[in-house]
């Protein structure tokens, strides 16, 4: 890719060869000279043609971003959300990242919370081993503090931040690569790259969202048709956030109601 690699980057790289050439994507393999990534007993010595578009339709890539996960998976789930990029064909078809994220194994998960409060998961009367909640960044649980109150404890994947760096570095390379050899000026891919970069890097940081929480609630103070779930600092951090719990309808429901 004409930068030097980290280990990190080698083995992601290895990962999204070996997904190319299961979704038959051949030419991408060629394209982003990804060939000597692969397996030894997996290469293959025919070229394609590099013109070859035939898989690349929307529930193609979708199936790419989801198989990938990490910074792959939350730029289809973004991408779902802008339609004026991409077209509403691959926005719907990305719509579908948006509720398919499988969650992590608890013995995980339970790892950070012992390593990030001071009480670990003492800090909870009980709490729920099945997410509410799963996404590409974090998962949600549904807990009980020690006074009873029902809280959402907002859980960051292990390692997440170390992943997302790496594949939006890919994400430039290939980015860069593909507007050597096409025309896709229009569209400005690492305009959109660097606006996701800046975008993400501050979701993953969970005081980040406790903070523009913390403005909304004091920006509608006396609102009685606006709730705000309380937040309980104590128990959050950058990998951490717990708030209270409130029922409510998934954005992509209520919208299909209108």
């Amino acid at each position: 890719m004409g930068v030097k690699q980290t280990i990190e980057q080698v083995a992601r790289l290895r990962e999204i060869a070996v997904v190319f050439l299961e979704l038959e994507l051949h030419h991408f393999i060629d394209i982003f000279s990804l060939k000597h990534h692969l397996p030894w007993h997996r290469r293959f010595h025919t070229k394609t043609n590099l013109g070859n578009d035939a898989h690349t339709h929307p529930e193609t890539v979708r199936q790419i971003f989801e198989r990938l996960g990490g910074g792959f998976l939350k730029l289809g789930q973004l991408l779902a959300l802008r339609p004026d990029l991409v077209g509403v064909e691959y926005a719907k078809s990305f719509e579908k990242l948006l509720d398919h994220v499988e969650p992590l194994e608890w013995d995980e998960l339970e790892l950070c919370l012992e390593e990030c409060l001071p009480k670990g998961i003492k800090s909870f009367k009980r709490i729920s081993k099945k997410a509410i909640a799963s996404g590409s960044i974090a998962q949600v649980h549904k807990a009980n503090l020690h006074d009873g109150t029902t809280v959402a404890v907002k859980i960051r994947r292990p390692n997440i931040e170390k992943r997302f760096k790496s594949d939006i570095s890919i994400l430039y390379s290939f980015t860069k690569i593909l507007g050597r050899r096409y025309n896709i000026e229009f569209m400005n891919p690492e305009k959109v790259i660097e606006e996701f970069e800046t975008y993400t890097l501050k979701e993953l940081d969970l005081t980040h969202e406790a903070r523009n929480m913390a403005k909304f609630t004091t920006n509608f103070a006396g609102e009685k048709s606006v709730h705000i779930p309380k937040i309980y600092p104590k128990l959050s951090n950058e990998k951490i956030l717990v708030i209270e719990f409130i029922e409510g309808e998934h954005l992509l429901e209520e919208r299909s109601l209108k």
